[in-house]
């Protein structure tokens, strides 16, 4: 007789109960909506904990309103070979508003006009013009979710033309974190130029996530294939770099999140000082020993790992990967 082994048997966490309202009634007649990308543990009981902000709208003004709505979150826990575990999750926490149970969504006539006549300036290649018509769209006009999509859209059309490629990857981001407030083919774009400008950092598990996007948009004549066509390029260009590195800067009150590539990971501090660093995988949270030059190997489900860094404003440090690919 053979006994059935249950070795390795992974279940991830399994959200059960979601303690917030769908949407923030207000009587106010402030139509701003604002937004959070956040991380953070899902520990043995199934409660979150350790939240952590990775992006965060400008507009934003209440960060204690993410975390409160964060803990009223429940899960299952994550199980590995039966046993609860602790486990990483991320959130993309949208702050919006209705008026009376009326949803505050679509554009207003001001953001029309003054979008149109930003977007003419881009097209012409009107930089200077351009760039002052976007600083108003973006702090006078762009208040709920659907504007601030918009013109996250527009800034990095800008930012392309004129090859500035922080800038440009930036506002790619936010409008991909944005994408359902995007029209249709306005969103295959945004889906499209976020694999690709992950590819241009070398960034290739953040590609394949982006990547899977396709799979659900609609407008695509065959998704599976495309999603297939971009993930076999994306591995492609991962097997030609043996070697990764990537310089990052900490930014203000915000924590980074650094998915793998390859197994063997160092990390050098360039200037300033880090405070923390923790693994965060789909099984483990892992504390670092915080130092100015540190290395660690992941094991196979090292894909499913992000590295936090939190340190002083400013402070700039150098990733550096090598050894088997983790991402498949």
């Amino acid at each position: 007789m053979t006994a059935k082994s249950y070795a390795d048997v992974f279940i991830p966490a399994k959200l059960i109960e979601n303690g917030n309202p769908s949407y923030n009634e207000t009587s106010q007649t402030t139509r701003i909506e604002w937004w959070a990308d956040v991380s953070f543990v899902v520990d043995q009981a199934g409660l979150p904990q350790d939240i952590e902000f990775i992006n965060i709208s400008a507009k934003a003004i209440n960060r204690a309103a993410v975390e409160a709505y964060i803990k009223k979150l429940v899960y299952i826990p994550a199980t590995y070979n039966a046993k609860p575990v602790f486990s990483n999750k991320t959130f993309f926490f949208q702050y919006d508003i209705s008026f009376y149970g009326s949803a505050n969504d679509g554009v207003s006539t001001g953001f029309r006009k003054n979008y149109n006549v930003a977007d003419k300036l881009v097209v012409s290649d009107k930089f200077e013009d351009a760039s002052k018509a976007l600083v108003i769209l973006e702090n006078k006009y762009a208040k709920n979710l659907s504007e601030q999509a918009l013109t996250s859209w527009l800034k990095s059309v800008y930012f392309y033309k004129i090859s500035a490629w922080k800038e440009y990857g930036d506002e790619v981001e936010k409008a991909f974190l944005l994408k359902k407030y995007l029209p249709k083919e306005l969103m295959i774009k945004v889906v499209l130029n976020s694999i690709d400008i992950r590819v241009f950092k070398k960034q290739y598990s953040s590609a394949l996530i982006a990547a899977t996007e396709l799979k659900q948009l609609k407008g695509i004549s065959n998704p599976e294939e495309a999603y297939q066509i971009y993930h076999q390029q994306i591995l492609a260009d991962l097997e030609q770099h043996t070697k990764l590195e990537k310089t990052y800067i900490l930014r203000k009150d915000l924590s980074h999140y650094i998915l793998f590539n390859r197994a063997d990971v160092s990390l050098t501090v360039n200037t300033g000082t880090i405070s923390h660093l923790e693994l965060r995988c789909s099984k483990r949270q892992t504390i670092l020993q915080v130092g100015n030059e540190v290395s660690f190997s992941l094991s196979e489900d090292g894909s499913k790992c992000a590295l936090i860094v939190k340190g002083i404003e400013g402070t700039e440090f150098a990733i550096r990967e090598q050894g088997n690919i983790l991402v498949k």
